[in-house]
Order: C-alpha cells, then sequence, then structure tokens
C-alpha cells in the first residue's frame, strides 16, 4: 500500500523524466513542464500515467519485500548482537537497507523493464514489450544503484527520527515531521547513485545487449556530466517526495497495524 500510493503521486513526474533520460535532449525544469504539457495536448492527461498499472503489479510486491525484509534483517542483527531496543549501528542500519533493496529489485525486476517500456513506447502492449526480450537488461546499474541508494536512504531515515526522538525526551515525529525526516532521508540517497538510474534506463530501453561499459562511454562522448545528471533537478523533488510519501504511509499504516492488534 505505501509503495502503490507514492507512486500513484508522484507518476507524471516519473514519466516525463524518464523521456529525458532515454534522449540527447538536454534537460531543464522549463523543458520537463513544456513537454507534460505536450503530453497532455497530444496524448490526453491519462497519458502521463502510462504503463502506471505495470507500475502498480511490480511497486506492491517491491514495497512489500522490502519493507518486510528491512523489518526482518533489523531484527536478525538486533538478536545477533544481543540488543532489547532498536539502536542498531549505523554499520547495520545501512547493511539492513540495502539488503532490502536488493532483493526486492531482484525478485521484481522484469516487471520494472516493462513498466518503462509501456510508459514510453506509443502503442506498446504487454505482449509486444515482452515479445521484444531483455527483460533483464540493465540489471547490473540497477543492483549497483540500488545497494547505496536503499542502504543510505534506510540509514538516514533511521538517524533522522532516533535523532528527533532523543531531542523531544522519546517522542515519536509527527505525520508532518516524518515527511519532511522522510523526504531528507530520500534526498540523501539520490545523491549516491543517479548517474546509474540513467545509464539502466537505457539499457532498459535497448532491448538486445548493450554492455554497460558501451553506454557510458557513449553518454558520455555525444553528452558529457550533463547527461549522466539528466533528470537529476526534476529527481531532487520527485525522489523525496516518493520515499518520504512511501515510509510514512508505511509507518502509520504500522501503527495502525499494531493499535488494532493490541
Amino acid at each position: 500500500m505505501a509503495g502503490s500510493v507514492a507512486k500513484s503521486i508522484i507518476a507524471p513526474a516519473e514519466r516525463v523524466k524518464m523521456s529525458f533520460q532515454i534522449s540527447r535532449e538536454s534537460f531543464s525544469l522549463a523543458k520537463a513542464l513544456g513537454r507534460g504539457k505536450l503530453m497532455v495536448r497530444s496524448e490526453g492527461v491519462r497519458s502521463l500515467w502510462n504503463g502506471h498499472s505495470t507500475t502498480l503489479v511490480r511497486v506492491a510486491p517491491y514495497a512489500g519485500l522490502q519493507f518486510a525484509v528491512h523489518d526482518h534483517m533489523e531484527a536478525v542483527f538486533m538478536g545477533t548482537l544481543g540488543l532489547d531496543v532498536p539502536k542498531l549501528p549505523a554499520t547495520y542500519k545501512f547493511t539492513a537497507g540495502a539488503i532490502a533493496g536488493t532483493v526486492a529489485t531482484l525478485l521484481t525486476y522484469p516487471l520494472d523493464v516493462l513498466r518503462v517500456r509501456l510508459a514510453l513506447t506509443p502503442g506498446a502492449t504487454w505482449r509486444s514489450t515482452i515479445a521484444q526480450g531483455g527483460l533483464m537488461h540493465g540489471l547490473a546499474p540497477t543492483v549497483a544503484g540500488v545497494i547505496p541508494y536503499s542502504g543510505t536512504a534506510w540509514l538516514a531515515k533511521q538517524e533522522l527520527h532516533g535523532y528527533y526522538s532523543e531531542v523531544h525526551g522519546g517522542a515519536l515525529p509527527s505525520f508532518h515531521e516524518a515527511v519532511v525526516l522522510n523526504g531528507l532521508a530520500g534526498l540523501c540517497g539520490q545523491f549516491v547513485t543517479y548517474p546509474l538510474d540513467v545509464l539502466r534506463r537505457r539499457m532498459q530501453m535497448a532491448g538486445r545487449d548493450t554492455s554497460l561499459k558501451e553506454l557510458f562511454l557513449d553518454l558520455y562522448r555525444t553528452e558529457g556530466t550533463r547527461g549522466l545528471l539528466k533528470g537529476f533537478t526534476m529527481n531532487v523533488f520527485k525522489g523525496p517526495i516518493t520515499i518520504s510519501v512511501s515510509m510514512t504511509t508505511y509507518d502509520a499504516a504500522m501503527r495502525w497495524v499494531q493499535e488494532y492488534e493490541d
């Protein structure tokens, strides 16, 4: 539920960003707004959610796996270290987040490729995109990116919430405060891994055997450093919003579940 809510809110910005990532056109927020308006004029408002059904099919198991594995790994680490309270060292917090993101990615990756192709290929269907093959293309940069991204985001989230509780005498942040703290955690993860996100989108759209090195060299030769950071300005807003909504929804839902069970 947490992942589905977050992705539904941010879907239009994600589609516009991806359209720049797979092209050689330079990116700016003004151009992104212009392209979004063009999509609406030419294809209708619903086009901003093209491929979103596939996103939901993927994000539900992805988010569920990520949160479940993360909580399980933290419990395992606490048991291993003999801790009675959730005060794990930073290294273990990072590792729990990294493992959670990696497991979820490996188990749902083909759906991510389908989502990108359905969103960016006019007239694409499930059958045509599956027939295109290459449903694991881009897995290497994805995993290479998700390890530091997920680890950093979860570590930052745990540390920020822990610091807030210390300052406020053990109190938990309110819903609105949690949104801000989780957004900052997502922003920390974005700064670490964004170039790999651009490369994986290009590999996903290629639909053929293309090495990460070839894509990197071609992108760098033709577009330079700006190409590796294409769409990052939008991601500064989109990424933190996505992870903030997801984490905050999850925390709120888990509190409700715990209150219901009690």
